[in-house]
């Protein structure tokens, strides 16, 4: 079965934070949402709006910089 776009980038995000050692609620506090918003994305159970997609992103790059892989 084909996975969603939702669930890849879950996954990713999930990888994403065990590279930079967080936990969802960090991710949560930091872009300004609940921790369990954070848990629908990283099981791709919701998806996130533009904003908060930015805002995941450019957390991400200044958690991990140069060590950050996709």
């Amino acid at each position: 079965m084909t996975k969603t776009p939702q669930r890849l980038f879950g996954e990713a995000l999930g990888e994403w934070l065990r590279q930079a050692g967080r936990s969802q609620g960090d991710l949560g506090r930091r872009v300004h949402v609940d921790g369990t918003t954070v848990s629908h994305w990283v099981h791709g159970r919701r998806r996130l709006e533009a904003s908060n997609l930015v805002r995941v992103l450019m957390t991400f790059h200044d958690w991990l910089g140069d060590r950050w892989r996709v």
